[in-house]
């Protein structure tokens, strides 16, 4: 069983550093457990999860100010349902308006 990790990074023209877009796990060839992709400023931006090259569970999308934008659940690669969160609004359980 082979299982590496794939950094993807943006392309640049000049020697600045350059920034991590995306990291992702494959295992035998197809993605496989966590995706990650980052703003520019290095916070996360989204992250999916994946069962042998199929979407599954929980994928997330964040604001640059590290909030919940939205989550998308999927089964067996189906989207099954979404729930946005408003920027402003407290999506921290422990939080209550």
């Amino acid at each position: 069983m082979k299982i590496y990790e794939k950094k993807y990074f943006e392309q640049k023209t000049t020697t600045e550093q350059k920034k991590l877009l995306c990291v992702t796990t494959y295992e035998e060839g197809e993605k496989n457990g966590k995706e990650k992709w980052f703003f520019k400023n290095g916070s996360l931006s989204k992250e999916i999860i994946y069962k042998k090259g199929v979407k599954e569970g929980i994928e997330k999308h964040y604001y640059k100010n590290k909030k919940i934008r939205c989550k998308i659940y999927y089964e067996n690669g189906r989207m099954c349902y979404i729930k946005h969160y408003n920027d402003n609004e407290k999506n921290n359980k422990n939080n209550k308006k």
